[in-house]
């Protein structure tokens, strides 16, 4: 039995997107904790656009995950909004188990953790004053940065004790990337899913003439740029999430395969699933006529000179063992996934639908 391709999340994830579905778009401004090289910021952004990122990621996590893990003693942040959620629950893919792990062990992995996310003095003197305040009032007096650090840093050493990939609520995700201080367990989906939004920036940057990086950052992960383009409205969402999940539970199943030859340390299994991911480098080069790769041919050739026609087939095994897989293998997913819409277009469709102004925030 392979290793479940689960994911832990963040209750605080769930309820941004409860109150999305229950309030609507949250034009309200807010900031995102960044770690910079000397210090710390706070980048200005629309709530609203942190709980459509949220949608996103779940979105995402509903159709490649196999199931979405909880910590139980957060979940009233959201309970109050289970009902947007009956689909993905009624589908039993969303667990919330007991605590993760608590009590000494997660007080001390949680305290390294933060020693590792505070890469700054600034950093560091919040976390201390925070630690200083709560330890003398049971409040942290800067409760917006104890969220993020303190809690965030306790969802990673669940993550680590359960050697489990952990994707943060969007303010705790973007913190902790921005530190560039702790390294997460091995996550082939979310590689995956980066590699096919790298490949599809690739093709937009060709034909439109602009940076790659640029292009990236715009689009969405391709399975929730899918859902979106599908769905008429909000209810639809995790409906049509699911239809998806069952579309790709082969490739659900392969990174599930995945994560058990990484935690194996099966280097067989490794090279093959290396050479999948190659190979759809090649599709992706062959599609855009960029060469890249062997294309399977039949030549058929008619002798005229004898009244049987002989039919002569060539081709290489390889090649026809090539057209197989981008027929009906995980290949043939992940290319599905290549020509998924690009996302700007569903992100502004997910906006609509809950109600954002066209042109932005006020």
């Amino acid at each position: 039995m392979g290793m479940m391709n689960n994911v832990i999340l963040d209750s605080w994830t769930f309820q941004s997107v409860g109150e999305l579905f229950a309030n609507g778009y949250d034009h309200e401004r807010t900031g995102i904790l960044v770690a910079t090289d000397e210090a710390h910021e706070f980048i200005p952004i629309a709530h609203g656009e942190l709980q459509l990122q949220a949608v996103v990621d779940l979105l995402t996590h509903v159709v490649l995950r196999d199931t979405l893990i909880l910590d139980r003693q957060f979940i009233e942040a959201w309970e109050i909004h289970v009902d947007c959620f009956g689909p993905i629950s009624d589908a039993g893919i969303v667990l919330a188990i007991a605590p993760l792990i608590e009590g000494q062990t997660l007080i001390e992995q949680r305290q390294r953790i933060v020693k590792e996310l505070c890469v700054t003095e600034t950093l560091r003197a919040v976390q201390e004053e925070n630690e200083r305040t709560y330890g003398e009032t049971q409040q942290a007096s800067r409760p917006y940065e104890s969220q993020i650090i303190w809690g965030g840093a306790g969802m990673l050493a669940r993550s680590a004790d359960r050697r489990l990939p952990y994707v943060g609520h969007p303010l705790r995700q973007r913190f902790i990337e921005s530190t560039k201080a702790w390294r997460t367990p091995p996550d082939p989906t979310r590689r995956v899913i980066d590699l096919v939004n790298a490949h599809k920036a690739a093709i937009y940057s060709t034909i439109i003439g602009e940076d790659v990086g640029r292009r990236a950052r715009l689009m969405l992960p391709a399975v929730a740029a899918e859902v979106i383009t599908r769905a008429e409205a909000p209810e639809q969402l995790f409906e049509v999430a699911l239809d998806l999940r069952d579309k790709y539970r082969k490739l659900r199943g392969w990174l599930g395969e995945l994560r058990t030859a990484l935690e194996e340390e099966d280097t067989a299994k490794l090279i093959a699933s290396e050479r999948v991911l190659n190979a759809l480098a090649k599709d992706v080069a062959r599609q855009t006529g960029k060469g890249g790769g062997e294309v399977a041919s039949l030549d058929i050739a008619v002798n005229s000179m004898s009244t049987a026609s002989t039919m002569t087939i060539t081709s290489t095994i390889s090649a026809l063992k090539d057209a197989y897989e981008r027929r009906f293998t995980v290949r043939h997913d992940l290319l599905q996934l290549m020509k998924a819409p690009a996302g700007e277009r569903a992100l502004e469709k997910l906006g609509r639908m809950f109600g954002k102004e066209k042109g932005g925030c006020r």
